[in-house]
């Protein structure tokens, strides 16, 4: 990864997860106004989030990744801003759909196997949430397993798809 693209790709920055008020009201806007992107985030009990629950999801994010960050869209040069305006820890509504999934997706990749050193990244999805399966899929990650009915949402049970991606796998992508 060249390094002037280290925590940036085409249309996307990369900053670091810090527990900021805007952060925070951000993360719990989403989850309290988005029910389907709030249940494709977290596998527990959904329940209104209170700001206890939104420091804890922060803190734990930042100190059990290997990488954590804030995906951002930069500020158009006409805006008359200083910092990028968040798109999200997950991909707010109304960027959906908009192709910033693919790409940092792809820049995590080209970080975890050119910057990490690692080996594998692997990813999960629930099965109700069958844009995140196809995105996978059509990237190039392997199916490696289901736990099968183990998510219960909008009166259904949904799978939990288990997805991997090595590190020769991504080497041979690259190439095509």
């Amino acid at each position: 990864m060249p390094l002037d693209r280290l925590f940036r790709s085409k249309h996307l920055l990369y900053k670091a997860l810090s527990n900021t008020a805007e952060e925070k009201h951000f993360l719990q806007d989403v989850m309290t106004h988005d029910a389907a992107t709030y249940a494709q985030s977290t596998s527990r009990l959904l329940v209104p989030p209170r700001a206890e629950d939104i420091d804890k999801d922060m803190a734990g994010l930042a100190a059990n990744a290997l990488l954590s960050v804030i995906i951002c869209l930069p500020p158009k040069p006409e805006a008359d801003t200083k910092d990028p305006k968040p798109l999200g820890i997950i991909i707010a509504p109304e960027h959906q759909g908009s192709g910033y999934g693919s790409e940092a997706i792809r820049w995590s990749l080209e970080w975890a196997f050119g910057i990490a050193g690692m080996h594998a990244v692997r990813l999960t999805a629930f099965s109700f949430n069958t844009r995140a399966v196809r995105l996978y899929e059509r990237l190039g990650f392997v199916r490696e397993g289901v736990r099968r009915e183990s998510i219960y949402f909008d009166h259904q049970w949904h799978d939990h798809i288990m997805f991997s991606m090595l590190e020769h796998e991504w080497a041979a992508l690259r190439k095509e």
